[in-house]
């Protein structure tokens, strides 16, 4: 029984939250810089190993109306490259993840500014937590 990792997939950062063992609490994690699927891969296989990661949970960016936005391609091409690695994958909407970090980070007296790098992390908790609650109802 592993954890769960989710990856909110951005241009310049890559946002990582992770589930407790028994997959009912969502933290961040870290942010990464993106240099490339390359090397973000590798990073993700060595966090697979190092925090015994089940299965990769990547952000959907789909439309406010669900449909799909030109970020989706870019999400499911990743998975697939993850897949083709052997490492299991899952694709979650993530509507609203960022604005829901934001406000996070509002309620805590902190700016996007000042909390650079942190919108990302909270935003694939924010994920990983409304996956988690699919999975468990």
């Amino acid at each position: 029984m592993g954890r769960l990792c989710a990856i909110d997939l951005g241009t310049k950062r890559i946002g990582i939250a992770l589930s407790d063992e028994a997959k009912i609490i969502a933290s961040p994690f870290q942010t990464i810089p993106y240099k490339g699927d390359e090397k973000l891969i590798t990073a993700i296989q060595s966090l697979i190993r190092e925090k015994n990661i089940e299965k990769m949970v990547i952000g959907l960016p789909l439309n406010q109306d669900g449909s799909e936005s030109p970020g989706c391609f870019r999400a499911r091409s990743f998975m697939q490259k993850l897949e083709a690695k052997g490492i299991f994958c899952e694709l979650f909407d993530e509507r609203y993840s960022s604005e829901a970090a934001e406000e996070v980070l509002y309620q805590f007296g902190k700016t996007r500014k000042s909390s650079k790098g942190k919108v990302d992390m909270i935003a694939a908790a924010v994920i990983l937590k409304g996956y988690l609650e699919t999975q468990n109802t």
